[in-house]
């Protein structure tokens, strides 16, 4: 298991709310996922993350979840570009 964290748009900044808002609705209705590279520091190593929207009448948030590299490039090179939620 992976650690799995919740990002949702600093208290006081609109602009980003705003652009976080749009990236997590868009993200929720076309049933999408977000397939990222963090670097949380200038010379750590790079993580990779997919990202899922969680929208709910009064809160919305990101949630991330950490992929191994290895599992990542090896589905990325079997021409794997957008990832889809599976039907609920």
């Amino acid at each position: 298991m992976s650690i799995t964290n919740v990002i949702v748009g600093q208290k006081g900044n609109d602009k980003a709310a705003v652009a976080l808002s749009s990236l997590i609705h868009a993200l929720y209705e076309l049933e999408s996922y977000a397939l990222v590279r963090f670097v949380k520091r200038k010379n750590d190593a790079p993580v990779m993350m997919v990202l899922a929207a969680e929208v709910e009448p009064d809160f919305e948030c990101l949630v991330d979840v950490q992929v191994r590299w290895v599992f990542s490039l090896r589905r990325l090179s079997q021409n794997l570009t957008i990832l889809h939620r599976s039907p609920s």
